[in-house]
């Protein structure tokens, strides 16, 4: 088997080194070896009900009798693979991986930055506006002054306009392109962390959470 290469499938079907380096960057961008059909059928966008899906689906036991991947089980969920031979092969052929689709990854930080760059100087006023209403209520004589609910309310309005701000930026100017070969998911952590202690990294890394994630700019009752 040691000299054995994937079949050529036809032209209108996914060929076999193309399901090979699929699996290979899902392993990739997960940051472990073996990944789930669906992982795979993600790195060749495709939806789970296609024709070509099934099609992939079924030519993935035929791979494993032919050497090229093998089947366990990781938390109860069935993994496929990469067999010294496959990885020897893609080695040898590494053109297969750039046939392969947009990978998820880059597709997720694409959106971010696209967005970002679209939303970025609305919610720059919005800020603006905020701080604005701020000043408006500071102005006014103490006491009585504004009630505790104009307080609260402004509060609630200055922290989503700084969180909407703060995760645009990072999208649009700290997120860096994401490479092939390797996960990118945030770690939440920064260089400049390095000095700080342990408590303020905590703070900070929690404060981040969600930063890379636009589906909240506009969903209210998100949490912020």
């Amino acid at each position: 088997m040691s000299d054995a290469t994937p079949k050529t499938s036809p032209p209108e079907a996914i060929s076999d080194e193309l399901i090979l380096a699929a699996l290979w960057r899902a392993e990739c961008h997960q940051g472990y070896q073996g990944a789930p059909d669906w992982a795979i059928l993600e790195q060749l966008s495709l939806p789970s009900r296609t024709k070509k899906a099934r099609q992939v689906k079924a030519r993935l036991p035929e791979l494993a009798q032919a050497g090229f991947i093998s089947q366990s089980r990781r938390k109860g969920i069935g993994q496929w693979f990469l067999t010294p031979q496959a990885r020897k092969h893609l080695d040898q052929t590494p053109e297969v991986m750039l046939s392969l689709p947009e990978s998820p990854q880059h597709r997720r930080w694409r959106d971010a930055r696209d967005a970002a760059e679209y939303e970025i100087e609305g919610f720059y006023l919005a800020l603006r506006d905020a701080v604005d209403a701020a000043t408006d209520l500071l102005s006014e004589p103490m006491p009585p002054g504004p009630s505790s609910d104009a307080w609260f309310e402004l509060g609630e309005r200055l922290h989503r306009a700084c969180r909407r701000l703060g995760s645009a930026s990072h999208c649009l100017y700290e997120w860096v392109e994401p490479p092939e070969d390797e996960s990118d998911r945030d770690e939440r952590r920064e260089p400049s962390d390095a000095g700080l202690t342990p408590d303020e990294r905590r703070r900070r890394e929690s404060r981040r959470s969600g930063r890379r994630n636009p589906a909240w700019w506009h969903d209210s009752t998100s949490a912020l």
